[in-house]
């Protein structure tokens, strides 16, 4: 009832629990939803220009080269995973993309089957690989379809507002004009963010590592949710296959 769709992605729960949590306490609270897109903050921007070199393989060779170890990968190499079947992309936009899609765009065409191109798609145009990446993901794409749309329903469940100074237009528009080394540095992204920061925070908080909402739903339904999970799955009203 809280998300009036399917739940597609844990990170909602996670989310959701924590607008609950703050709405006992304030009504508004500051989100820093845009912040990695602006400013190179996920480890897929490391290979950025990796993403757009590997397009000199053709991708007829290319992806049935890269599926096989992908396939072969355990499922606790996920990140690995990821990266193989975002290089395996045919187009070096699909490839900036797809480091955040559940299905491939081959995939997608199996599934849907062969579809009109997208007059509404954004060009893939920047001034480095790491830019074209970043307004691929910003302000449409991942950010807008999946972050602030989820940041959005789980914080107005929990009678929230939730604000994004990150994504105040001026600071946007100084974004995209900012030299890429000033984002990323060797692997360090989000640089001149936590340059900033230094003047307000400590260095622990800073450079600690990176932590998503993780949550573990494997966990639960093999767990305490097993037999209620199960026992829903297959009532008498249920349309799933035994």
């Amino acid at each position: 009832m809280v998300r009036d769709a399917p739940l597609s992605e844990p990170a909602d729960v996670a989310v959701w629990s924590l607008a609950t949590e703050a709405r006992k306490r304030v009504k508004v609270v500051l989100s820093g939803e845009g912040s990695d897109e602006l400013f190179a903050g996920y480890p897929k921007h490391c290979y950025a220009s990796v993403t757009e070199r590997v397009g000199v393989l053709p991708a007829r060779a290319r992806t049935p080269l890269l599926h096989a170890p992908e396939r072969a990968l355990p499922a606790g190499q996920r990140r690995l995973r990821t990266a193989v079947r975002a290089l395996s992309g045919a187009s070096a936009q699909q490839r900036a993309v797809e480091w955040f899609a559940p299905f491939t765009e081959y995939e997608r065409r199996a599934l849907l089957g062969p579809r009109d191109p997208d007059r509404r798609a954004r060009p893939y145009v920047g001034s480095s690989a790491l830019d074209r990446m970043l307004r691929a993901d910003c302000p449409g794409g991942w950010l807008a379809d999946n972050l602030l749309e989820r940041g959005d329903r789980m914080s107005m469940a929990a009678s929230l507002e939730l604000r994004p100074p990150f994504l105040d237009q001026r600071l946007v528009d100084l974004a995209f004009r900012l030299d890429p080394s000033l984002k990323l540095r060797g692997r360090t992204g989000k640089w001149v963010v936590k340059e900033l920061a230094r003047r307000h925070v400590p260095p622990e908080i800073v450079d600690r590592p990176k932590w998503a909402f993780v949550v573990a739903p494997h966990s639960w339904f093999r767990g305490d949710l097993r037999s209620e999970s199960r026992d829903r799955l297959l009532a008498a009203g249920s349309s799933s296959p035994r």
